[in-house]
């Protein structure tokens, strides 16, 4: 359980951080989709980027240890990035589900 460790400041900055655009005007559902767009391509990125180091990986052993023709999967491909995505966006709507269900004035009152 190393991840939630770190991710507390976090939460603060993301509670103030939705209380500020509370008090300018911004909806609980606009704050949330920003949010969870936000995690989604952080999400998608991460999956680009696994993609990317693992093919890598896997095309000289491929190629060259098992001397057989390099096939790329791109159905795979989508379907890990559409999964890192959806995982991305699930943690960021339950990662500022606490910083929504805030008063702003008692958020800002705190920082």
């Amino acid at each position: 359980m190393c991840w939630p460790a770190p991710s507390q400041p976090a939460r603060g900055g993301r509670a103030r951080e939705g209380a500020v655009l509370k008090v300018l005007g911004a909806t609980r559902g606009q704050i949330l989709l920003a949010y969870v767009a936000e995690f989604g391509l952080v999400g998608l990125a991460a999956g680009a980027t696994g993609v990317a180091l693992g093919a890598a990986a896997a095309w000289p052993v491929v190629t060259l240890v098992f001397e057989t023709v390099w096939r790329f999967d791109w159905a795979a491909v989508a379907a890990l990035l559409a999964g890192t995505a959806t995982l991305g966006m699930l943690a960021g709507a339950l990662a500022t589900a606490h910083a929504l269900s805030k008063r702003p004035a008692a958020t800002l009152r705190e920082a």
